[in-house]
């Protein structure tokens, strides 16, 4: 026996789109509109509402790269450090990291270039950011 099909009415289309474009996920959009992930899924492929979807999602995605594009713009370490590493991957992975305490109250976050051994020390500093004030603030 066949299951049958969802067909959105205008009302719901908005809904759903209204939803992505806040950045809700399938499991959320499927609750508002009272159906499993699955159903929600083969309901929008059947709408042909896929490109549809993927491009609303987008927006909700650029949103989010623009704020943590201003926000690494104004020197929020931790925003540069996602950035480079998500933009970057090849060159700045999370693996690489290391936060070394310094005297003098000053942290400093090392990020290693991934192409290069950890163990090679050669001076470089391209990949060096300093936070000043320590952990705490001061």
């Amino acid at each position: 026996m066949s299951r049958p099909k969802v067909k959105f009415d205008d009302q719901q289309k908005n809904i759903m789109l209204s939803l992505y474009e806040i950045g809700c996920k399938d499991i959320e959009v499927a609750s508002i509109l009272k159906l499993s992930s699955t159903a929600l899924r083969r309901a929008i492929v059947e709408n042909g509402l896929s490109a549809t979807i993927k491009e609303t999602k987008g927006i909700a995605d650029r949103k989010v790269e623009m704020s943590l594009y201003r926000q690494a713009m104004k020197g929020n370490i931790t925003a540069c450090i996602f950035w480079l590493c998500n933009r970057q991957r090849d060159k700045w992975k999370q693996a690489n990291k290391e936060q070394l305490e310094t005297g003098n109250n000053v942290n400093v976050v090392v990020i290693r270039d991934a192409k290069r051994p950890k163990d090679e020390d050669d001076g470089a500093r391209e990949n060096v950011i300093e936070i000043e004030g320590g952990k705490h603030g001061q």
